[in-house]
């Protein structure tokens, strides 16, 4: 089971691809507390809904940070067109992704983390 830290609104609902899986989740509102959190976490999914560039920051910090973590950017149809790969993540995942796709994406990225 995956282990996962997102960032963002406590009160937005989940993308239905993760909810439906199996893994823990801890939720952040603030990216210090968030970086401070980051021991045996699996993927930080940061949430670019309301906040582009706050989002963007958040990638950035996170892709710097001495326990690096893979980072997936949360994305709805109407942010999708302004993300881009100097963000610092490592991938996206949009709303409509499915539940097979969700679990591919973080499942490899943390695979991908050991391997560095």
């Amino acid at each position: 089971m995956a282990r996962l830290s997102l960032l963002g609104p406590l009160d937005a609902p989940l993308p239905q691809a993760l909810e439906l899986l199996p893994h823990s989740i801890s939720r952040y509102d603030d990216l210090k507390e968030c970086m401070s959190h980051l021991e045996g976490v699996d993927v930080v999914l940061v949430d670019c809904h309301d906040e582009p560039a706050k989002a963007r920051e958040a990638c950035l910090r996170l892709s710097c940070h001495e326990r690096r973590v893979p980072v997936l950017l949360l994305v709805g149809s109407d942010t999708l067109s302004v993300i881009s790969p100097d963000w610092g993540m490592d991938d996206f995942l949009c709303d409509s992704a499915t539940p097979s796709e969700a679990c591919l994406l973080y499942t490899s990225d943390a695979a991908d983390d050991s391997l560095r």
